[in-house]
């Protein structure tokens, strides 16, 4: 008997905790996101979202999400599809479930005229990206850009020189401001979603652990120059750490030991939980990259003592973001961004020609 693929409804939430404990992300620290029982909150920001589980003698053994939004390809508006929470129990690993759930996927990509589907996959993970050689009638995904998501280990020393510069948390009156920083920064990006006042605040009042005056506006002789926003998504998103690599073991077991002398924070051990601090809406006008490196620095620095394992970022390979976060201690995770067309175009070349910078919220995967 084949497993029933159907739409998710929040009955099967607590069962998809225990697929997510099945289906840890698997790297030099193994760990599983504990939704604590929500699956689809993220799923909100989209103007249309899909969620569907597979089920087999009352088990739920694969999942996976679809969802679009209109967004700026090549300068026109278009609806792109996201390709998202695809888990397959690894004791169906060797069966077609995952063809059979892109295929759920798929179909409602045609029923809602969405040509372009996009996706990250953690970088390694062959076990999905084999599938993007266009096999059982799907068209052929093609990697179109690599992320890195940067994990600041907070408590070590940086330079944090703020001579010249106001900063202040953002209120009411400076979402206009903020807005017209990110359209001015983004605004050449693929896949980037124009900020407007409106959008701002929906997302602000959607989004659990997000608060207006959570973003830090810089000045320069009165003019807002800079931005950038944090968000705790401790209340609805908990990484808990399975293992470590044996490297990693020893290293976190020195943090541990130096957290009694030092301020910086000990890792927890297997079972315990990674507490992030995400760095998202970066943005500055043109020629003013330094003082937004230096809000880092000054966002970091204040980290120091604090309840974060890591400050968390993400920033495109190759981009010239990377050198907001020189100077600071880090490790990595690499996720590989990939795009199908359904109608065949020729997506590395129109989405990603070489210089093109792709716009991603790692916060909202």
């Amino acid at each position: 008997m084949l497993p029933t693929i159907r739409t998710a409804t929040t009955a099967d939430f607590l069962r998809l905790d225990e697929l997510e404990r099945a289906c840890p992300m698997v790297g030099d620290t193994s760990l599983f996101i504990y939704r604590q029982g929500d699956y689809t909150r993220i799923l909100r920001f989209f103007t249309r979202a899909h969620m569907w589980v597979a089920e087999y003698q009352d088990r739920l053994i694969g999942s996976i999400s679809w969802s679009w939004n209109k967004v700026s390809v090549n300068g026109k508006q278009e609806p792109v599809g996201w390709l998202a929470d695809v888990r397959v129990h690894p004791d169906f690993r060797k069966t077609r479930l995952i063809y059979r759930l892109l295929r759920q996927a798929y179909d409602q990509a045609c029923a809602d005229g969405v040509d372009l589907t996009i996706g990250t996959i953690l970088k390694g993970n062959q076990a999905i990206e084999v599938l993007a050689s266009g096999r059982a009638g799907f068209p052929r995904f093609e990697q179109i850009g690599t992320f890195d998501i940067l994990q600041l280990y907070p408590g070590l020393p940086v330079r944090r020189r703020l001579a010249g510069l106001e900063l202040r948390p953002a209120n009411a009156d400076d979402v206009p401001t903020i807005c017209r920083l990110l359209n001015r920064h983004y605004q050449h990006d693929q896949f980037w979603i124009e900020a407007t006042p409106e959008r701002l605040r929906h997302v602000i009042a959607l989004a659990e652990g997000m608060r207006l005056d959570d973003y830090t506006l810089v000045f320069r002789k009165g003019q807002a120059v800079a931005v950038i926003h944090t968000w705790d998504q401790g209340s609805f998103k908990k990484p808990i750490v399975e293992r470590y690599s044996p490297y990693l073991e020893l290293v976190t077991r020195a943090t541990r030991l130096l957290s009694h002398f030092t301020p910086l924070p000990g890792l927890p051990k297997p079972g315990g939980t990674l507490r992030y601090l995400w760095l998202r809406d970066l943005a500055c006008t043109p020629g003013h990259e330094h003082d937004l490196a230096r809000l880092i620095h000054w966002q970091y620095s204040n980290m120091k003592g604090g309840p974060y394992h890591f400050l968390m970022a993400a920033v495109q390979r190759g981009d010239k973001m990377e050198r907001l976060y020189r100077g600071i201690f880090r490790t990595r995770v690499t996720l590989n961004m990939w795009a199908v067309s359904r109608s065949g175009r020729d997506v590395k070349t129109e989405l990603a020609p070489v210089g093109k910078r792709l716009f991603h919220d790692n916060t909202f995967t």
